[in-house]
């Protein structure tokens, strides 16, 4: 779970600089909203569906697998 959450932060400091260079139009930061996100995935069934918004993307690169 600790290197889904690092892997998160660095996909904001990523997404956050593109933002900013006006790469991309729009983009809201996890920071510290790691943990919530993450261990909220790994309580869920496999077949459990996610709706996303804006300040969820560690729920969307989370792998649940350990």
């Amino acid at each position: 779970m600790h290197e889904t959450m690092v892997t998160l932060n660095v996909m904001d400091k990523i997404m956050y600089d593109a933002q900013r260079q006006g790469r991309i139009s729009f983009y809201m930061t996890n920071h510290g909203e790691e943990a919530a996100q993450i261990g909220s995935v790994a309580a869920l069934h496999p077949e459990d569906l996610i709706w996303g918004q804006y300040r969820e993307a560690g729920t969307a690169i989370t792998n649940r697998a350990w």
